[in-house]
């Protein structure tokens, strides 16, 4: 498993340092606005796109890094060579073909657990269960999951992500201790349709750069997105010391960050790319 420098982890500046128009992040204008549209959720996430163009890579990289400590404190990282190194021989073959984030030190992580999963963190920090690994049954269902989520890290999903969970927190102030819980289960939460279908594609044509056939890759990606059904949450359980705003708000974030298409719309993209 790679290692990434903790140390960076305090250098450079932090979301907050960002300008993101804190006066549309008011709680009290939020909490009045969940009650009428909502709408004001949508600055949010424009917002938090446009946060993310004022980033480096470097920068991005050591967000990453706090993000990644945060959430090895909360999931049970296990010491797997074997499946390490195998993963991580994918993300190599992947990585000749990554523009944005060409250079950068991708992390595989596994993760102890039966879930059918997997997720990415902002930094190139790349998590899989143990219960995903042990379903599958081909090197290709491996490669389209890989290549899955490290384009949730080269288009930049991961890191929006990540800013519009810091503002969350943020909004809900210090005084709610187990905010971090929370903002661990929003960074793993499902994508839009357009970002899982321009994540299966960048998946897909990594592949067919290594070489496989347009129905191998196929066959990889059918199993695994049936497997995976509507999303690659982690699902992270909410405290009973989460007040109502947080819940709320979190709950509302996710709404409408999520419209994950059906297995079957993702397949049918995938077909008409030969």
């Amino acid at each position: 498993m790679d290692v990434v420098d903790q140390g960076a982890r305090n250098e450079g500046p932090t979301v907050r340092d960002l300008p993101l128009a804190s006066a549309l992040f008011d709680p009290d204008v939020l909490d009045e606005a969940f009650g009428v549209t909502g709408g004001i959720l949508d600055d949010v996430v424009m917002l938090a796109t446009d946060a993310v163009t004022q980033l480096s890579i470097e920068d991005e990289w050591r967000l990453g890094a706090e993000w990644a400590n945060r959430v090895s404190e909360h999931v049970q990282i296990v010491d797997d060579t074997v499946r390490s190194r195998a993963i991580q021989q994918i993300v190599s073959r992947f990585a000749m073909h990554l523009e944005r984030t060409r250079g950068q030190i991708y992390t595989v992580h596994i993760v102890e657990g039966a879930d059918i999963n997997a997720f990415a963190v902002a930094g190139g920090h790349l998590y899989f269960f143990t219960g995903l690994l042990d379903a599958l049954e081909s090197v290709s269902e491996l490669q389209f999951v890989v290549g899955h989520e490290m384009a949730h890290v080269e288009l930049a999903h991961s890191i929006q992500n990540a800013i519009i969970v810091e503002e969350a927190a943020r909004i809900a102030g210090p005084e709610v201790a187990s905010m971090v819980n929370q903002v661990r289960a929003l960074v793993s939460m499902g994508y839009n349709q357009e970002r899982e279908y321009a994540s299966d594609g960048w998946s897909y044509d990594q592949m067919r750069a290594a070489g496989l056939e347009h129905e191998d890759c196929l066959g990889g990606a059918r199993r695994m997105l049936r497997l995976l059904g509507p999303g690659e949450q982690s699902g992270h359980p909410r405290s009973d010391r989460d007040n109502d705003f947080v819940q709320r708000l979190l709950g509302v974030l996710r709404g409408r960050m999520a419209s994950h298409p059906s297995w079957a719309a993702r397949l049918t993209r995938l077909k008409a790319r030969e």
